[in-house]
């Protein structure tokens, strides 16, 4: 009876042993621009204690991390083991010490293309004479490619094809919001019906097809620039404008107001014959405007004039050479 009892002591002896390290708890996701970092949480307080995360894809069989296979740190890296965003990934992770280990525990399923937080874009402000110019890109991505062996941006072909920029302008009073679709990395957008003088606060989060998990940008803000300065084009065009409109409707309203100042020309010695005879002629039609040069009038020397004079008291058989 005495050696049974000792027996059945030994038996249970292992489960007393690995009883003293309880599992970890509170296992977590922190995933963002496919940057996927699990935490947990370690009930003992034992010292010289270690962790083993392992993972399984897609329900297959857990296998060992890259990293994470004989930590101190209750914190693994997985950014490089979840390398397919289309894929379901779960992790488990075991704490043990030299002689002990805990139970596993299994964290919750991990889908990186519809799950990752999108972190904030990389966006620029600046005023010019129009207004303000806002550039964005794509928040930085942590998707590892081991093809390239390198990180793949985000807003590509691969991973999302399409993002839509939120755009927040604010001004003191007033919020206006924009939805804008972009397929490109480096995207530029003005804005010009903005007041002037005025200060104007942006701040834009991403979004894609799959995700709409996204975190939005630091406010950063600018003012736009006095009219004065910002109205320069915009006035040399009005002025343009309003003088051609003036030119026509004078035309229109006073059809005889050219031909009257041609007239008034024709009076002057100055105005040739051919500018006169260009610009009225009997139908009153109009012809193409043509550029002349005036002559100017030739004076009447006094010593032709006392000829003319003479001429003038002579009798016609002057003119032929017989004298009365």
């Amino acid at each position: 009876m005495i050696i049974l009892q000792t027996l059945l002591q030994l038996s249970c002896l292992p489960l007393f042993v690995s009883a003293v390290l309880l599992p970890p708890k509170s296992l977590k996701f922190f995933s963002e621009n496919f940057q996927h970092i699990l935490t947990w949480e370690d009930p003992n307080d034992e010292p010289s204690i270690y962790y083993k995360v392992e993972y399984s894809q897609d329900y297959r069989p857990f296998v060992s991390t890259r990293y994470c296979s004989n930590i101190s740190v209750a914190r693994c890296d997985l950014t490089k083991d979840f390398t397919d965003i289309f894929g379901n990934y779960e992790a488990k992770v075991q704490i043990f010490t030299h002689n002990d280990s805990s139970l596993p525990i299994i964290s919750a399923n991990l889908n990186p293309i519809a799950q990752t937080l999108l972190g904030p874009p990389v966006v620029d402000v600046i005023a010019d004479d129009l207004g303000i110019q806002i550039s964005i890109h794509p928040p930085v991505s942590y998707l590892w490619s081991e093809k390239e062996q390198s990180n793949v941006t985000m807003l590509s072909d691969d991973v999302y094809p399409i993002m839509t920029y939120r755009i927040l302008l604010a001004r003191p009073t007033q919020t206006l919001v924009y939805n804008i679709q972009v397929y490109e990395e480096n995207f530029t957008d003005p804005i010009t019906t903005l007041l002037a003088s005025t200060r104007y606060c942006v701040s834009v989060n991403a979004s894609a097809m799959f995700n709409d998990h996204s975190v939005a940008s630091p406010e950063k803000c600018v003012f736009t620039k006095a009219a004065k300065v910002r109205g320069d084009g915009n006035l040399s065009w009005i002025v343009v404008i309003a003088s051609v409109f003036v030119l026509v409707a004078g035309l229109v309203l006073f059809p005889n107001t050219l031909p009257a100042a041609v007239q008034a020309c024709k009076k002057n010695l100055f105005c040739p014959n051919t500018l006169y005879k260009r610009f009225s002629d009997v139908n009153n039609e109009w012809s193409p405007l043509v550029f002349y040069i005036p002559m100017e009038a030739t004076p009447v020397m006094e010593g032709q004039e006392k000829m003319a004079e003479t001429l003038s008291h002579t009798t016609p058989d002057a003119k032929h050479g017989i004298t009365v």
